[in-house]
């Protein structure tokens, strides 16, 4: 019997029919089957060796804009894999790569073109007091500040129609106005609907005068300024 036993376990282990034959993937938007197996690399495989979990962790390491993942083995050699994508809302430009950011503030890695997306064009980096979870989660993965990402999308509705969304460390999110300057909103959407009224008034009243600035600068909603061409 224990031979027996033995020959029919080895034979299961070893039989074509319980290696892996094919990956099923679904919910992919911006990713491909292709890229899924690369990572689980399955060919195959005996279904008695695959861990569900492990599989899914592998996969929500390789791709940190999966939301969820679940994976499920189908007798007798299929593999499910169900997954859904984060999707972006915000295209962050910065030295010469672009990374989508989506409504929880999570970064990760373009894939193609948005033509829909809100583009950053930053100078330098996220300072600290912007960025979510000193940057990272426990995953690794790295965030930041909601408030920010509701700040783009705010300026982008309100942005003139050739305006370019520019982000600087130290003033914060903005715009490079078609009519040659840079206006500056501060870091976060905080009374940013007071801080348009203002932008508005004070450009108004510029543009009646004449005077055509470098620089306008409404971080502060009760202390705006202007700094004219050096």
């Amino acid at each position: 019997m224990v031979i027996l036993l033995s020959f029919a376990l080895y034979t299961l282990w070893n039989s074509p029919a319980y290696r892996v034959s094919r990956v099923q993937v679904s919910g992919l938007q911006y990713f491909t089957e292709d890229n899924v197996n690369e990572v689980l690399g399955l060919e195959s495989t005996s279904v008695f060796t695959l861990s569900p979990a492990q599989m899914e962790e592998d996969l929500r390491e390789a791709f940190p804009s999966f939301s969820n993942v679940d994976v499920q083995v189908r007798w007798p050699n299929v593999v499910q894999v169900e997954v859904s994508e984060r999707q972006p809302v915000v295209a962050w430009k910065s030295a010469n790569q672009t990374l989508w950011v989506d409504a929880e503030g999570l970064v990760f890695r373009s894939r193609g073109e948005e033509a829909d997306l809100p583009v950053v064009e930053a100078y330098g980096v996220l300072p600290a007091s912007v960025v979510d979870r000193a940057g990272t989660d426990d995953a690794g993965r790295q965030f930041i500040a909601p408030e920010l990402v509701e700040a783009v999308m705010t300026l982008a509705a309100v942005a003139p129609e050739e305006a370019v969304l520019v982000y600087d460390p130290d003033r914060g999110l903005g715009w490079q106005d078609p009519q040659g300057w840079k206006v500056y909103f501060g870091h976060d959407g905080t009374d940013m609907d007071q801080k348009l009224l203002v932008y508005q008034a004070l450009t108004a009243r510029l543009l009646q005068e004449e005077i055509y600035p470098a620089m306008i600068s409404i971080e502060y909603l009760h202390a705006p300024y202007y700094r004219m061409k050096e």
